[in-house]
């Protein structure tokens, strides 16, 4: 009996962590994004499950991080320099 009841412990007793694993493989695995890797649509449930929310996050540094190591389309590959300016307002330094 006590394998029985120890056996009974690791159920879980809803399903609602499953549901949201669902629902944010729905929001990150659309028709428009199923290209994506296993390891990339994993890392975005992760995300949206455990993460803050959008509204939040800052990703201004991200994105000149990204931008500035021009592995992109926003490079231009003949001067090997981006396109455009990278100006960090007052906030998006303070996160820089």
């Amino acid at each position: 009996m006590k394998t029985l009841v120890k056996g009974l412990d690791v159920l879980p007793i809803a399903s609602a962590d499953c549901e949201r694993g669902f629902s944010q493989m729905n929001l990150h695995h659309s028709s428009s994004r199923n290209r994506l890797v296993t390891e990339s649509v994993s890392d975005l449930i992760m995300i949206g499950i455990n993460g803050p929310p959008v509204t939040q996050w800052n990703a201004v540094k991200y994105v000149v991080s990204w931008l500035q190591s021009g592995k992109h389309s926003a490079l231009d590959a003949a001067r090997g320099v981006p396109r455009k300016n990278i100006e960090l307002n007052k906030s998006a330094q303070l996160f820089a």
